[in-house]
């Protein structure tokens, strides 16, 4: 049961069907209360135990296995996030430096025998997220993800190393949901995905649903510099919508580590076209629209730098108002100010020569594989 003939599949022309555009992984809350609590009432977690059974091609897919009711062999359980080469079923991790992990002549193509394994899980979408846009947050796999819902195909994605974001609403009912999702091990994309390292299968990184309002901050972006000279932090922040915003307003606001608010810009409208341009350039602009936005500038005088040696963070606040003035979401991020430079053929963080020491990693722990804790990430950098 595939959406299209593997040959089709496993071209590189094709990085994905269905999936919505990358954007940054970002947590909206209602209010400040429930961020505080870091408790936002729209995202849940799938993580945990899954229904897995692992075949040794896609081809070999039982055509009813997104929707069969049988939980016996050969289905059994597997933890998400987990790689399959790492939980007993056969299948094991391969570690490739100078050549492919597999015997294929050149690109695209890939080995017929290509595990591939089959996750199934029930879900329940809570009332509150009536009206709202659900949408999947695969956060790894290895190498190729497909997703089907209630036996309805809502997408694929290749890009293994980063997130790939699907809607669900068009194909959930009321009640329990089932959410079904094929990994195959070896794509077209290991290509170029392959170095130096152990090659898995699998989901290693969660994965979560979110709903999302009709209109909503659809994505972040925030640009510092810190002037060396004049000891100012400066950051630049689009906030991008997605849905009808006419009449919605966004702003931002920036605090220290210690919640002391540093500034309150005013708001602003969610506009699609620019209007303190003149009559030509906003004419000339409709055949340049990127979408609704707003977009905000700070300076921050007398702002503490980041460095490595002393990482100053600033917490910004965007949020998303609705024509009446009310707010329908906030997102947090952390920033620091700081200036990346060359000069006098040396490399500069914030006008100070560095040395760069470091080391190459991926992912990985001796017993998980590519599945790693913050804790893991955090002793691994220590």
């Amino acid at each position: 049961m595939l959406p299209l003939p593997l040959s089709q599949i496993m071209q590189p022309t094709l990085l994905e069907l269905g999936r919505l555009p990358a954007r940054a992984d970002l947590t909206a809350y209602p209010n400040r209360a429930a961020l505080d609590q870091d408790q936002s009432p729209w995202r849940q977690s799938l993580d945990g135990t899954w229904r897995f059974q692992l075949v040794s091609r896609p081809q070999d897919a039982p055509a009813d296995w997104p929707t069969a009711e049988a939980q016996d062999a050969p289905w059994r359980e597997i933890n998400v996030p987990g790689v399959w080469t790492r939980q007993n079923t056969g299948d094991y991790p391969h570690y490739a430096n100078w050549r492919m992990p597999f015997d294929c002549p050149k690109p695209p193509a890939v080995p017929d025998d290509n595990p591939t394994g089959l996750y199934r899980t029930d879900f329940t979408v809570p009332s509150a997220w009536d009206g709202r846009r659900t949408t999947l947050h695969i956060g790894g796999f290895e190498s190729l993800v497909m997703v089907w819902c209630n036996g309805q195909f809502i997408g694929l994605g290749k890009d293994s190393r980063l997130p790939s974001e699907f809607d669900l609403s068009p194909a959930l009912a009321v009640g329990t949901n089932q959410l079904a999702i094929m990994v195959v091990r070896w794509c077209d994309a290991t290509w170029i995905e392959d170095q130096d390292h152990w090659n898995h299968g699998g989901l290693h990184r969660s994965v979560y649903l979110e709903a999302r309002a009709q209109v909503h901050i659809s994505d972040l972006i925030v640009e510092t510099d810190y002037d060396v000279d004049t000891k100012t932090g400066q950051a630049r922040i689009r906030v991008d919508v997605d849905g009808p915003s006419f009449g919605y307003r966004a702003r931002v606001r920036l605090e220290d580590a210690g919640g002391v608010v540093i500034h309150r810009g005013p708001e602003k409208t969610i506009d699609q076209f620019d209007t303190d341009q003149s009559i030509a350039a906003q004419w000339t602009q409709s055949f340049a629209f990127h979408g609704n936005r707003a977009e905000f500038e700070i300076d921050v005088p007398k702002a503490e730098p980041w460095s490595a040696e002393v990482p100053t963070r600033y917490r910004l606040f965007a949020d998303l108002l609705d024509p009446k003035g009310e707010l329908l979401e906030t997102i947090p991020v952390w920033i620091g100010f700081r200036r990346v430079e060359t000069a006098g053929r040396r490399l500069r963080v914030n006008g100070t020569p560095i040395v760069l020491i470091g080391v190459n990693r991926h992912d990985h722990h001796p017993e998980t594989g590519k599945t790693c804790t913050a804790e893991d990430i955090r002793e691994d950098l220590i």
